[in-house]
């Protein structure tokens, strides 16, 4: 028979396994949300995230009273759940959507920059054969128009809430 100071500590880690398993489907949820998997891609996501859960769990469990399965685990691991949910859960989530977004930010800065400097030699190579090229307007030859690419930048083909949308 366990004591009480065991009891309890077994109970309290029953509830922390169910807060982390509460941080990891938001987690999971805001990479649903920023990257839309189909439905293929989205069975096997869901199967990779239980895949990672139940270690965490099995391991939390074998910490807090060794592996054994009883009622109380259960009703832990929900009160885990509902008390992340009620009280982190949103939080989280905005925090995640705005790390994810500032990544994304980052990125395509970085591969617009990359594009740049690639395409910088072949925009001078091109300015400099225009005016062998057609005539445009009263002065003979148009300025060379600046380079812009008609690609989307990847902040922009997330689809966020914003907290203060503008109608």
């Amino acid at each position: 028979m366990m004591s009480l100071a065991g009891q309890t500590y077994a109970f309290l880690m029953t509830i922390l396994a169910g807060g982390i398993v509460g941080f990891l489907f938001d987690a999971y949820r805001v990479l649903r949300s920023a990257f839309r998997p189909r439905q293929l891609a989205t069975a096997l996501t869901d199967l990779l995230y239980w895949i990672v859960v139940t270690p965490i769990v099995f391991a939390m469990l074998l910490a807090g009273n060794w592996g054994e399965l009883r009622l109380y685990v259960l009703i832990g691991l929900g009160i885990g759940l509902l008390l992340y949910f009620q009280a982190l859960s949103s939080l989280v989530i905005w925090a995640l959507a705005g790390l994810f977004r500032g990544i994304g930010h980052v990125l395509s800065t970085l591969v617009f920059g990359l594009f740049k400097v690639v395409a910088h030699p072949f925009l001078l190579i091109g300015g400099a054969l225009r005016p062998f090229g057609r005539r445009r307007g009263w002065s003979g030859f148009g300025a060379p128009r600046p380079f812009r690419p008609a690609i989307r930048m990847a902040w922009q083909r997330f689809s966020w809430p914003r907290p203060f949308h503008r109608g």
